[in-house]
């Protein structure tokens, strides 16, 4: 058994996987060789799981886990490690990033808020957030999300009214208030560490406007699927009947809940989600300016829904059984 040895930080420590770093009063700021920096506040723990860096980005890898306080990450250089070679993450979500920074604060029992951070320059990336339960993409600056457990999905993406230096574990126990736009909704008090999805007033949902608007992972509600019709309806549709939305084409299904097919389609960001939840879950997530067919066969029910020009693309079976 591997023996811990406590070295107390200094200039120009050295650093290794497996290393945990734990803040008291202090700061610390870590520099990886392909320039990546990491921010550790006080009282706060960050693992580093692995780091290898081959001078090669197809070979070099990192991954870090933010156990709790808060840590800011800024990328490093573009091209020096593939990105999906970077692996970063929180006791409940999973964050992919695309060259930029942000912000994780996570709490005793592991709720984390992640925030999307501008970089030196004013310009702004963007990030994936990500857990069993379902992701959302942040894309703009001070923009905000909160996953309480691993088996709840991220909440809504909001953005916060806060400087970087307000970046700190305050955030916990006192969360900036959200700059609320014309679309949201008017109470100004909401608190990010308390969204959820009980707050959803779905009476105020205005069925006749449907198209009008895009829809959003919200929206994918399993209360409205049709369980009695289940077995009665017929399911084997082809791809005759077509959607647009946001540059995608959708052919099979539409986007939205489609009372005929079952599933919900949302665009979110770059990306498509289809579910259909009745006794089992079909859960999918592509990248929308993507080329699919997509076969899917759950409980003897057939699908085919395919994805902008289905040509030249790639097919995706999913075969599902009780």
């Amino acid at each position: 058994m591997k023996k811990t040895v406590k070295v107390p930080s200094r200039l120009q420590l050295p650093i290794a996987k497996m290393d945990k770093v734990q803040t008291g009063n202090g700061r610390v700021e870590i520099k990886f060789i392909d320039d990546s920096t990491v921010k550790v506040t006080e009282h706060s723990k960050l693992v580093i799981d692995d780091f290898v860096y081959s001078g090669k980005p197809s070979t070099s890898k990192m991954a870090l886990k933010f156990a709790s306080g808060t840590v800011r990450f800024a990328t490093g250089q573009s091209g020096k490690m593939n990105k999906a070679n970077i692996n970063l993450r929180t006791p409940t979500a999973t964050i992919g990033v695309r060259g930029t920074d942000f912000a994780a604060t996570v709490d005793d029992f592991g709720k984390s808020l992640i925030i999307l951070l501008p970089e030196a320059d004013g310009s702004v990336g963007e990030i994936t957030v990500s857990n069993a339960a379902g992701f959302v993409i942040l894309t703009r600056a001070f923009q905000a999300t909160v996953v309480s457990t691993t088996d709840s999905r991220p909440t809504k993406p909001v953005i916060l009214n806060l400087s970087l230096d307000q970046i700190d574990n305050m955030l916990i126990v006192s969360p900036a208030d959200e700059v609320l736009s014309d679309e949201d909704i008017a109470d100004s008090k909401s608190n990010i560490l308390d969204l959820s999805e009980l707050d959803i007033d779905l009476l105020a949902k205005d069925n006749l406007q449907e198209d009008q608007f895009g829809n959003s992972e919200l929206d994918i509600n399993s209360i409205n699927s049709d369980f009695l019709g289940e077995d009665f309806l017929d399911n084997n549709l082809g791809a005759d009947t077509c959607a647009n939305r946001e540059g995608a084409k959708l052919c099979g299904t539409t986007f939205g809940l489609d009372n005929t097919t079952q599933f919900t389609t949302v665009v979110s960001g770059d990306y498509i989600r289809l579910v259909r939840t009745l006794s089992t879950t079909v859960d999918i997530v592509v990248k929308k300016d993507s080329n699919k067919t997509l076969y899917i066969d759950s409980n003897g029910k057939s699908f085919l829904i395919e994805i902008n020009d289905p040509a030249g693309g790639t097919i995706i079976n999913v075969k599902q059984s009780e």
